[in-house]
């Protein structure tokens, strides 16, 4: 996901340093020049036991992917696979010296070493930059982390590729298969538990390896009932660059409809104060970062409490909750090809109403005025193609805000080929890459760990493809009583003729008679007909709604002129509807009871399908 910098000295860093596990692969030609032979590159230390000796060799063939070849002893010998820019090859010759540790320099070379054997065994992880220096970590006490500045002292964070192990000192998992950028310190993981007054909280402190006091920082999670571990990539990429992180479950009882963010704020300082106490924690470097929902709640945690140092808002809107999502909703559907005619009632009605019943989340939360209260140093960090959160609007808002309350110690930056979980994309649309966005990790480690900033300072807003609209109230034909009401007529009328027909074959059965009043096959065909598409369009628009709510519409797919396919096929089950309906209101029957109530379903049906778009052509 993240594309390495052309600059020479990195690139040849880069192919002699990162670390990955996996087969050999074939070195090819390349048009492009090799570098410059015996060009001297920074050392990386390795831990190991007198007598091992090997050499890691490096092998670059097209598209980026190279090997190294590690020897040790008899019993450990392993393959190390990384994604790295050809043409640049090289030996990494590494000896053993006591004490246990020992140095791999490299200096490159047009040469490349033989082809490395199959390793016995294979286990992934990643390799990760941060800052001036590039690690990668081993995965058990005889292992430490391998980690050395890089040249110049050049800022890098461009991860590169999988790193696993065979058996001895490289065996076993490192880090987690996703990329980012992190530094070089092993990790400890620490389960724990605390309290925001009577609620009772779950979660982890993961924590780098060493002495001292190091920043702290509590990760509040988007929306959803999450548990800690979904945010446990950016947990272990901030803590290997030497943040103690904590990471915690939604609390108990926790709906995004109807979750408080004063509440889900009141749990951050909790965390907070649990990170405040712990040992390794500087108490007066402790701050919030959020994520999406987080983004509101990260902010109005630092405003509630002093205790916090800094916030962290992520991908985060300045706009009010309902007002976000339906921006998103629109772009959404923009993106994948719905006609703007239908564009409200697929993405914008059923939210609305929702609003209006006080089932849409903490839309009461203005983020706006809690900004102009925050008094910490704050870094917001916006995507360049977050489709979800109006990145280009809150960015402009947030600056205002905070300028408004004299806050001089905020950054504003933006992530470029970022999608909204700040991955590396190119539209935001579309499958999720395994891996961080370039820079992400390394803005936030780097500003946490050189607090405060000196001065307010912002990038330029990202462009966003629509402009948020407000949302307007509902109207009289709007309201959720009227349309609870309509739903129960239709429903009502559509179902009673099954059932009077059950009703009527069952009396005559105990009766042993025949059923009074036959109507004509036709007649009966067509209220058939009509019950049952009409039922299925009102329970399979409802759903298909509710579906949209509840995906933000990211998963629409593509459309049919101008509509998703599974809308076109309630669309032509509604006109199927009204057209059985209304010619079965003008034919004579002997049901004449059943017949009214068809005749009312349908008459209902109308104005309710045109409401929801099933008959916008």
């Amino acid at each position: 996901m993240l594309p390495i910098r052309k600059s020479t000295p990195l690139i040849t860093y880069l192919a002699a340093t990162t670390l990955a596990l996996s087969l050999p692969h074939t070195p090819t030609p390349h048009p492009h020049p090799a570098p410059p032979t015996a060009t001297p590159i920074a050392a990386l230390l390795h831990p190991a036991t007198p007598p091992d000796t090997g050499v890691l060799r490096y092998r670059a063939t097209p598209p980026d992917t190279g090997v190294l070849r590690y020897r040790a002893t008899p019993s450990d010998t392993g393959v190390l696979r990384y994604r790295a820019t050809p043409p640049h090859t090289g030996p990494l010759p590494h000896r053993a010296t006591a004490p246990p540790t020992s140095a791999l320099s490299h200096r490159t070379s047009p040469a490349t070493g033989a082809p490395p054997t199959r390793p016995a065994a294979v286990q992934h992880a990643t390799v990760l930059a941060s800052g001036t220096t590039l690690t990668a970590a081993g995965p058990s006490s005889r292992t430490a982390a391998v980690s050395a500045p890089l040249p110049g002292g050049t800022p890098f964070a461009r991860p590169r590729g999988d790193v696993a192990g065979a058996r001895g000192p490289l065996g076993g998992v490192v880090l987690p298969s996703r990329g980012a950028a992190a530094g070089g310190f092993e990790l400890s993981n620490t389960d724990v538990t605390f309290r925001n007054g009577g609620t009772v909280l779950h979660g982890t402190v993961v924590a780098p390896a060493g002495a001292g006091r190091r920043p702290g920082m509590v990760l509040v999670a988007g929306a959803g009932a999450r548990g800690r571990n979904a945010y446990r990539p950016e947990a272990e990429a901030f803590a290997r660059a030497g943040i103690v992180v904590l990471i915690y479950d939604k609390r108990p009882g926790y709906t995004r409809a109807t979750s408080s963010f004063t509440d889900l704020a009141d749990d951050a300082v909790a965390g907070v104060r649990l990170l405040r106490t712990r040992p390794d924690v500087d108490p007066g470097k402790v701050g919030v970062w959020g994520h999406s929902e987080g983004g509101w709640v990260a902010p109005l945690a630092a405003s509630r409490s002093p205790e916090v140092s800094f916030v962290v808002p992520v991908a985060a809107s300045a706009l009010h909750t309902d007002r976000a999502q339906l921006w998103s909703n629109r772009v959404y559907l923009t993106h994948y090809g719905v006609k703007q005619s239908l564009q409200p009632p697929i993405g914008m009605n059923l939210s609305r109403m929702l609003v209006s019943a006080g089932l849409f989340g903490d839309v009461a939360n203005d983020p706006i005025a809690t900004l102009e209260k925050v008094r910490q140093p704050l870094l917001a960090v916006f995507a360049e193609h977050d489709r979800s959160t109006a990145p280009g609007e809150s960015m402009t808002l947030f600056r205002q805000a905070l300028d408004r309350a004299h806050n001089t110690h905020y950054t504003l930056r933006v992530i470029p080929q970022a999608d909204h979980n700040l991955h590396q994309s190119t539209t935001g649309f579309g499958p999720q890459t395994p891996t961080f966005a370039p820079g992400y990790v390394d803005t936030i480690t780097r500003w946490v760990t050189h607090l405060p900033p000196s001065k307010p300072t912002s990038d330029a807003p990202p462009t966003q493809p629509l402009t948020s609209e407000p949302l307007h109230p509902l109207s009289w034909y709007e309201s959720i009583p009227l349309h609870l009401t309509l739903l129960a007529v239709i429903l009502t009328a559509f179902l009673a003729y099954p059932t009077g027909a059950l009703a009527r074959t069952i009396r005559a059965r105990l009766r042993r008679s025949p059923a009074p009043y036959p109507a004509p096959p036709a007649t009966h065909h067509l209220a058939r007909l009509t019950v049952i598409t009409g039922t299925t369009t009102v329970l399979g628009t409802i759903t298909y709604l509710l579906w949209i709510v509840a995906t933000g519409a990211t998963t629409v797919g593509p459309t049919i002129l101008g509509r998703p396919p599974l809308w076109l096929l309630l669309q032509l089950l509604a006109v199927t509807t009204i057209a059985a309906g209304t010619t079965l209101t003008l034919r004579r029957s002997p049901m004449r009871v059943r017949q009214a109530l068809l005749t009312t379903a349908t008459a209902a049906f109308i104005p309710w399908s045109a409401y929801w778009g099933l008959l916008t052509p």
